[in-house]
């Protein structure tokens, strides 16, 4: 069994085999401090010789706060389908988790799993459809100028694309990607 050295061990003593460890070099009337500098971790040290000494063995207490809803494989599940149909918002998630799956949860719970994936909801960048002689202008325009440098390219406006909005709703939808996607 591959254990990590014991100077890689830095707070994390509270699995079992660094417990262990920690409790046998304490009974071998090492001090904590001498015990602490070996495994590099004072505090978790002193939390398990104490458990030790109160109830003779060492046993991990129940982690506390609420259990998770959703299972890692749910989780899977969100993350598979928001990228397969980036559309879906975080509440046709919610329903198709509880259509497939029978679980029932929050859409806040939802975008948490999707941000842990690092899938964040952004407006989809959408132009007017463009017709067949725009394309061609477009496609002779940039052969034209290919070797144009970056301050001209910055005068470039193509006006069938801007977009003016008002502060408020401006009608996009919003897909799930990764982030620099």
């Amino acid at each position: 069994m591959l254990h990590r050295p014991l100077y890689e061990v830095r707070k994390c003593i509270t699995d079992g085999y660094h417990t262990r460890q920690a409790v046998a070099l304490l009974r071998e009337v090492l001090s904590q401090r001498v015990v602490a500098n070996r495994l590099k971790s004072q505090s978790p040290v002193s939390r398990v010789y104490r458990r030790y000494q109160d109830t003779g063995y060492y046993v991990r207490r129940q982690e506390g706060g609420h259990k998770r809803i959703t299972r890692e494989i749910n989780g899977r599940f969100l993350i598979s389908k928001s990228l397969r149909n980036r559309h879906l918002a975080g509440a046709n998630l919610k329903e198709e988790l509880r259509e497939v799956r029978g679980v029932i949860t929050s859409v806040w719970i939802v975008r948490k799993r999707l941000k842990a994936a690092n899938l964040t909801p952004k407006r989809v960048a959408m132009g007017p459809k463009l017709t067949a002689p725009q394309k061609h202008r477009r496609l002779e325009f940039a052969r034209d100028d290919l070797d144009w440098d970056g301050y001209q390219w910055s005068q470039v406006l193509f006006s069938d694309e801007s977009r003016t909005c008002l502060p408020g709703n401006d009608k996009r939808r919003r897909v799930y990607t990764r982030q620099g996607k």
